[in-house]
């Protein structure tokens, strides 16, 4: 499990450890706020091609070996991303290429949610798959927190063909952290681990004792109902995740403007830079809270509960943040009667905005989601269906982060963000009713896991 969160830590701090200069790297380069959205999605292109790739052959070949593949995409694609500020390259397609790259090896996210799956019993999943959750938003969360400690640094390596500053840190730390887990993988990884070896969780131990015949019947899902199940939770990934790939292209351009650094120079200072770094390293570890009220909550709380709460708390920042981007629009109309009070009680709403979205809404749903689904699926081989479904969060983010660059303004975009979430809240609904109709026309209750009212194909038995 140590490896597999290291492999995935590595994949996911891609897209932390940039988030608070890759805005200021682009304008440096004589992009803007477009180019970012094609950055993300560029990134998302390589993790589509890679989560259909690695999902199908996870099924067919060792998991070390993927794991390794993965590492290297990731060594290469971390090296082309410190080229661009070089004077001899200072080119945006590089950059581009870069983050297509280390997409493509960052597509190790359905290797591991497989390998996950393959070595837990289906009663296990939330508790695996939301410690896996936590380790993902360690590294896109909280690693934007290390883009205040380079500051101003400027180091010449290899005369001007590397540069080692504020811009190109991350991807020097990043060859680190991948070629540390590619070492210790091929030390360590042993292929011959498998659910056998799981800890006993309370229940399926109890399982082992002689019980009823009630008790040890094979309850199962018609194959309809986990149809219906995984083309749900697809549809709830991809929304979830699309959602976080447009803050992750909005958020620091968003903080520039809340605090009021309006000019390129003022954004591309250190002070911005460090500024950003620490109010998402602030939001970041509020997001734990989250994290950990699954963990605790997780036995009296159902997945479903658990993502329509997750949405609802989406919908709620969203439309927060509407109000306050309108407000300031018609504020800049007025600007002569905007005081420092005034700013300051906006910034106040724009951090309580950021807390709903970045600190619940996100880590609930996207951790959530995929216990959900691997729970739907049983104890099926699952290689090629978390392939699928980390394709449908790549598709995601492939569209989505053009959005701000498309909509005409903060609020359009705002509200397309509730719209989504509204729908999402919908579809669990009639989802939940969908299997209650199903409960009373086959006459007999849900399996009831550990904390999770979802459903396995029966296969998960105690031998």
């Amino acid at each position: 499990m140590v490896l597999i969160h290291l492999s995935e830590f590595g994949a996911e701090a891609a897209r932390g450890l940039v988030l608070p200069t890759l805005f200021t790297y682009v304008q440096e380069l004589g992009g803007g706020l477009e180019d970012i959205g094609l950055l993300t999605a560029l990134f998302s292109v390589g993790r589509f091609f890679s989560s259909l790739l690695f999902g199908w052959l996870c099924d067919r070949t060792s998991f070390r070996v993927l794991y390794n593949v993965a590492g290297v995409c990731a060594v290469v694609g971390n090296l082309l991303y410190v080229l661009p500020y070089s004077p001899s390259v200072h080119r945006l397609s590089v950059l581009a290429l870069s983050r297509f790259v280390i997409g493509f090896g960052a597509g190790n996210r359905s290797v591991c949610r497989a390998n996950i799956a393959m070595l837990t019993h289906v009663d296990q999943r939330l508790q695996y798959f939301t410690l896996f959750a936590t380790v993902v938003f360690l590294a896109y969360a909280l690693t934007p927190g290390l883009g205040s400690v380079v500051g101003d640094t400027q180091v010449n390596i290899a005369g001007d063909i590397l540069q080692f500053n504020r811009f190109t840190a991350p991807g020097f730390l990043l060859v680190a952290i991948n070629l540390f887990t590619i070492f210790f993988n091929n030390l360590i990884y042993d292929d011959s681990i498998s659910r056998d070896d799981a800890p006993q969780s309370p229940k399926f131990h109890d399982s082992t004792a002689p019980s009823s015949p009630q008790s040890t019947t094979e309850i199962t899902m018609s194959n309809r109902t986990v149809t219906v199940g995984i083309l749900v939770f697809i549809f709830l990934n991809f929304n979830a995740r699309g959602i976080l790939s447009i803050f992750e292209t909005v958020n620091v351009p968003l903080f520039l403007e809340m605090t009021n650094r309006n000019t390129t120079a003022e954004q591309a200072s250190v002070k911005a830079t460090q500024d950003a770094s620490t109010f998402y390293l602030v939001v970041g570890l509020f997001g734990l809270i989250s994290y950990g009220s699954v963990q605790i909550l997780r036995k009296k709380v159902s997945d479903v509960g658990f993502l329509l709460f997750g949405f609802a708390m989406l919908l709620i920042g969203n439309a927060i943040l509407l109000t306050l981007c309108a407000d300031m629009h018609v504020n800049n109309e007025r600007s002569d009667d905007i005081d420092e009070v005034h700013s300051q009680h906006q910034f106040n709403v724009f951090v309580t905005a950021e807390v709903f979205v970045w600190s619940v809404g996100c880590p609930l749903t996207s951790a959530v989601v995929v216990s959900a689904f691997s729970k739907v699926l049983g104890s099926r081989p699952q290689g090629l269906l978390m392939g699928v479904f980390g394709a449908s969060a790549s598709v995601a983010r492939m569209l989505l982060p053009f959005l701000p660059s498309v909509l005409a303004s903060w609020p359009l975009l705002f509200l397309v963000n509730m719209v989504l979430c509204a729908i999402c809240i919908v579809v669990l609904s009639l989802y939940l009713g969908f299997i209650s109709i199903q409960e009373k026309r086959n006459d007999k209750p849900a399996v009831i896991y550990d904390s999770v009212q979802l459903h396995s194909d029966g296969q998960e038995q105690a031998g």
